[in-house]
């Protein structure tokens, strides 16, 4: 049984399900559903359960495609799709085993990058997926594009410390220190 946050982002889910349900041309109905869908991967996500994640991010994906359908003129909807790819890369790359295929990882993160070429976290997704497919230089030219992109420009070069080169506000998700250590293993295997 779920407890705390999980719970709550639960019932928020199956709220926006049946006004989603009742209403299935409102807008702002899919999107929010895709936006607490969006929270619930996250959750899932951070402890662990990429495999869960994954499967809300793509439902997400699908309810946010139908509310930028239905107000394409509505800049949010775009934004949050955009959202919901890059952290489906993301999860997908994470979950990814030695051998497996990432093309669909690949696919929503350039997906991602059509929506906004300038967002540091769809580059950085498009990285880690490149870095997990052993495509080492373009694993360092995107995760050094997305570092560009970003704000600052103090990446801490200590492993586990918090990133502010990429903050939070710019994807939906966290980076750490292994960020740096990622493009730095990147870089060291397109030298070998």
């Amino acid at each position: 049984m779920p407890c705390g946050h999980a719970w709550r982002s639960l019932e928020a889910v199956q709220e926006r399900r049946e006004l989603a349900g009742r209403h299935p041309d409102n807008a702002t109905y899919n999107g929010q559903l895709g936006e607490e869908l969006h929270n619930l991967a996250r959750l899932y996500a951070s402890r662990g359960s990429q495999s869960q994640a994954t499967a809300l991010l793509e439902e997400a994906i699908e309810w946010q495609k139908r509310a930028q359908n239905a107000e394409p003129s509505q800049r949010r909807f775009k934004k949050q799709l955009r959202n919901h790819q890059t952290f489906l890369a993301f999860c997908m790359a994470l979950d990814a085993g030695p051998q497996q295929d990432l093309s669909q990882a690949e696919h929503y993160a350039r997906q991602s990058l059509e929506l906004d070429p300038q967002d540091a976290a769809s580059w950085q997704s498009l990285g880690m997926v490149q870095h997990r497919n052993g495509q080492w230089q373009a694993a360092v030219d995107s995760l050094t594009k997305a570092n560009e992109l970003s704000d600052d420009d103090d990446l801490p070069a200590g492993s586990g410390t918090e990133a502010p080169g990429l903050r939070t506000q710019q994807g939906p998700f966290g980076v750490r220190g292994g960020f740096v250590r990622l493009l730095i293993r990147a870089g060291q295997e397109t030298d070998a």
